[in-house]
């Protein structure tokens, strides 16, 4: 189905590029920073976002299955509700 691409290969495809979009977002923001404080907080946000992408990376590859999952709001208590095709969680 992925054309003989293991997931390691997918995920660091594809996280490369999220990587480096949340990086200029972070970049744009370090603006606003005081220069000796510019390096670490784009090496904290460079390991968050690694820490983010592995993370979502291995809930994705180990979930049972990826659809049927949905969020409902509970209009009367606001309550949020996961609800999958087997019932509510």
């Amino acid at each position: 189905m992925m054309a003989n691409v293991a997931p390691w290969e997918y995920l660091a495809g594809v996280g490369i590029y999220v990587w480096t979009i949340c990086m200029a977002g972070a970049g744009v923001m370090a603006t606003g920073l005081e220069k000796e404080n510019i390096l670490f907080y784009l090496l904290i946000m460079g390991l968050g976002f690694v820490i983010s992408i592995v993370l979502g990376g291995c809930i994705g590859i180990f979930a049972k299955k990826s659809d049927g999952v949905h969020i409902a709001c509970n209009a009367c208590d606001g309550n949020l509700k996961f609800r999958t095709d087997a019932g509510s969680i």
